[in-house]
C-alpha cells in the first residue's frame, strides 16, 4: 500500500515541476468565469495570488505572474528573480525553495509559474508571533531585524513583513520571492506591463509612479523598510509588537524607527490599496463589456480591508 501523500512540506524541499499549462488553464477559467472557487487560494496579496496545487503526489503552492509581451521579457524576469534569491542567500537570508517555468500561450504572451512547497500555516511567522508574548528579545523579531538590515544595507530588496516568512528549524525562511523590487534608477529592471494593464489606462502611469516611489526605498532606505514591518503589524492587528520591534532595531543596529509613523503609513495604505483593487475591478468590467480578456484573478478584498 502506498503511503498517503503528505499534507505539508518543508521549506527546503523542491516539489516536482507542476504542469504549467494546466495551472494556466485553471486560472484562465477562474478569471473568465469570475469564480475564485474554481481554484484553491491559499494566499492573496496586493499583486499576486497563491494557489494550492499537487505535483507528483506532493503538495505545493503555485503563483502565476501576469503575461509578458514576449519570451525574452519573461526570461529576463526569471533571471532577476534567480539573482535576487542568490544574493539574499549570500547575505544570510534563508529562502524557501522556489522554481519557475515559462508557459507559452496561444496569444504569444507567455506567463511564468512559480512553485514552492506547501507549508503548514502554523509555521507562518505572523501566526507564530501571535502565540508569543511581545518582546524585543523574541527570536523571530531579532532575526527579521538582522535579515532586513543585512539585505537593504547591501542594496538588495527584501519583502519584510512577517506574513511573508515562515519559522522552521528555529529560523526564518523568506516566502515571497516573486516580485523583487530590483531597480534601475526609478524603474524596476524587468517588464511590469502585465501588472500595469490590470488598471484602467487613464491611471496606469500614475499608479506605477506611486508604487515606484516606495519600491526604490526597498533597496536604499533601511529605516523605511524596517518601518514597513511595523506598518504591516498594524494592518493585521498586531500593534502590540511594534514597540518591541522598534526596540530591537535600536538595540541591535542603532536605528530609530517610530511605531506612530508606521501607523500613519498604515492609515494611508488602507485608503490607497482598496482604491487600487476597485480600479482593477473597473478595468475588468470594461474589458468584459468590450469582449476583451482580463488577465488577472482578483482577490475578494485588499489586504488592508
Amino acid at each position: 500500500m502506498e503511503a498517503p501523500a503528505p499534507r505539508f512540506d518543508r521549506p527546503d524541499h523542491t516539489p516536482p515541476e507542476p504542469d504549467g499549462a494546466a495551472v494556466e488553464a485553471a486560472i484562465r477559467r477562474a478569471i473568465d468565469e469570475g469564480r475564485r472557487d474554481l481554484v484553491d487560494i491559499v494566499g492573496a496579496g496586493e499583486l499576486t495570488i497563491a494557489l494550492r496545487w499537487t505535483s507528483g503526489g506532493r503538495p505545493c503552492v503555485v503563483k502565476r505572474m501576469p503575461p509578458y509581451p514576449d519570451r525574452i521579457s519573461a526570461e529576463q524576469y526569471m533571471e532577476v528573480v534567480r539573482g535576487n534569491i542568490t544574493r539574499l542567500e549570500a547575505l544570510g537570508v534563508r529562502c524557501v525553495s522556489n522554481t519557475m517555468q515559462l508557459v507559452e500561450r496561444q496569444d504569444g504572451k507567455p506567463v511564468v509559474i512559480h512553485c514552492q512547497p506547501l507549508l503548514d500555516a502554523d509555521t507562518l511567522a505572523d501566526h507564530v508571533l501571535r502565540t508569543r508574548t511581545p518582546s524585543a528579545d523574541e527570536p523571530l523579531v531579532t532575526t527579521l531585524v538582522d535579515r532586513v538590515v543585512a539585505a537593504v544595507s547591501n542594496g538588495e530588496p527584501i519583502d519584510p513583513q512577517f506574513a511573508n516568512w515562515c519559522w522552521v528549524d528555529d529560523d526564518l525562511w523568506l516566502l515571497d520571492l516573486s516580485t523583487p523590487f530590483v531597480m534601475n534608477g526609478k524603474d524596476i529592471v524587468y517588464d511590469t506591463s502585465g501588472f500595469q494593464r490590470e488598471f484602467p489606462w487613464v491611471i496606469r502611469r500614475l499608479v506605477y509612479r506611486e508604487l515606484m516611489k516606495a519600491a526604490i526605498k526597498y533597496t536604499t532606505d533601511v529605516e523605511y523598510v524596517l518601518t514597513d514591518v511595523m506598518t504591516q503589524l498594524h494592518r493585521v492587528g498586531m500593534s502590540g509588537w511594534c514597540q518591541p520591534f522598534a526596540d530591537a532595531t535600536l538595540a541591535r543596529h542603532g536605528i530609530s524607527i517610530d511605531p506612530a509613523v508606521a501607523k500613519q503609513r498604515c492609515d494611508a495604505d488602507a485608503k490607497f490599496y482598496p482604491f487600487l483593487l476597485r480600479s482593477k475591478r473597473v478595468e475588468r468590467r470594461w474589458r468584459q463589456l468590450t469582449r476583451r480578456r482580463y488577465d488577472a484573478l482578483l482577490p475578494e478584498k485588499s489586504t488592508f480591508e
